[in-house]
C-alpha cells in the first residue's frame, strides 16, 4: 500500500511539474509575440485570443491583464507567477448578480467603453 501511496503522489508530482512547465512555454511564448508586435495600435488582440486559448486548454483561467504589454516589461518567470495565480485567483470571483441591468442603468462616467 505505501508503495502505491508512494507512486501516486510522484504521478501527482510530475503532473504538477509539467503543467507548470507547459505554463512557462505559453508564457514565454506570448511574451516573444508581444516583442514582435510592439505598436501601440491594435496591441496584439490576436496574441491575447492564442494566450487565453492555450491556457484554457491546459485548464488555466484566462488572464485579466490590466496594462497593455505587462508581459514586455515583467521578467518571464513573474508573469508565469501571474498567470499561475490568476487560475487560484478565479476561484473567490464574486459570484454575477442575477438581476437584469437595463443598456442605460449605468452613468456616462462608468459606461464601459469597447476599443475596435
Amino acid at each position: 500500500m505505501q508503495r502505491l501511496n508512494a507512486k501516486i503522489q510522484s504521478s501527482a508530482d510530475f503532473q504538477e511539474e509539467l503543467r507548470d512547465q507547459k505554463l512557462e512555454v505559453i508564457a514565454d511564448l506570448f511574451q516573444k509575440l508581444e516583442w514582435l508586435n510592439p505598436f501601440q495600435h491594435h496591441q496584439g488582440k490576436t496574441d491575447l485570443i492564442l494566450l487565453s486559448k492555450l491556457l484554457c486548454e491546459e485548464g488555466f483561467n484566462p488572464p485579466i491583464i490590466p496594462l497593455a504589454y505587462t508581459s514586455s516589461w515583467t521578467q518571464l518567470t513573474d508573469w508565469k507567477n501571474y498567470l499561475k495565480r490568476n487560475k487560484t485567483m478565479a476561484g473567490r470571483a464574486k459570484p454575477i448578480s442575477k438581476k437584469k441591468k437595463k443598456l442605460g442603468a449605468f452613468p456616462i462616467s462608468q459606461r464601459p467603453i469597447f476599443l475596435l
